[in-house]
């Protein structure tokens, strides 16, 4: 892992094997117990994850191959909320900033229930 200061607002992490960027933000500078000076960092994009449903157990991690396929489905399902999916060092990020509201967050649907907004379970739609 290398770095590169940025004066602007942060440091840029470059993932050495494939030598994209990550840019981070400076949280905090400490010293840490044994006198070293440290740095905490935060993405400045919001690092997400794709997942998949399984049907049966929820969702589960989607592995190297299965990613690149989904990809497009994932920029235009971004997109529609005005963000851009970047694959940056270390992980995918999702850049820009959420333009709607709570009320307007899709509802996550499992076999068994639907999960709001909110984290409480609601019926499902038709019940």
């Amino acid at each position: 892992m290398g770095l590169l200061m940025r004066k602007k607002y942060g440091i840029v992490l470059v993932d050495s094997p494939n030598n994209l960027p990550l840019d981070c933000m400076i949280r905090r500078v400490f010293t840490s117990s044994r006198g070293d000076e440290c740095m905490l960092l935060c993405p400045v994009d919001t690092p997400v994850q794709i997942l998949k449903s399984t049907n049966f157990d929820g969702w589960s991690a989607v592995n190297d191959e299965e990613v690149e396929a989904i990809i497009p489905a994932a920029t235009y399902a971004l997109a529609k909320i005005h963000m851009h999916l970047v694959y940056s060092g270390f992980c995918y990020t999702a850049r820009g900033g959420f333009c709607y509201s709570e009320e307007d967050i899709i509802e996550f649907r499992t076999a068994l229930k639907v999960i709001s907004p909110q984290g409480a379970l609601a019926p499902k739609i038709g019940e």
